[in-house]
């Protein structure tokens, strides 16, 4: 199922990246386009500092954690600051609307990790109770 999700999100992304470069040729939505191609450029930089700190930062999960929080924060303000979500006045907002999000996610991935760690020993107590029996 996660791949299935995870090529139809691609899907997608393909289908507006297209879109907007066809609405962009023919009729030069100049803002719009300005902003997909931010979202993009910002979405392949943050896949790969996320890889780059993983490898890095194997050996602890918190460090992991703090560089992938701060990765998901930096990319917000420089969107916002670059499309006008925020001002200078108000970019410590972006911490408000990035940190519940961030910390919901952690939980919904701690749940999925955790039903598939017990997937995985549920399947080694067949597979050992399986071995017992051909002995």
């Amino acid at each position: 199922m996660k791949k299935y999700i995870q090529k139809s999100l691609m899907l997608s992304a393909i289908i507006c990246i297209i879109i907007t470069l066809v609405s962009f040729l023919c009729f030069e939505y100049r803002e719009e386009m300005k902003l997909n191609f931010l979202i993009v450029i910002m979405s392949f930089l943050g896949i790969g500092i996320h890889y780059f700190t993983a490898y890095t930062f194997y050996d602890s999960f918190l460090k992991e954690l703090v560089c992938k929080y701060v990765l998901v924060e930096t990319m917000v303000l420089v969107i916002g600051i670059f499309s006008g979500w925020f001002i200078k006045t108000n970019w410590w907002m972006s911490f408000v609307y990035v940190t519940p999000v961030f910390v919901l996610a952690y939980l919904l991935g701690i749940t999925q990790l955790k039903r598939y760690v017990q997937a995985i020993n549920l399947k080694l107590v067949e597979k050992k109770a399986g071995q017992s029996y051909e002995e």
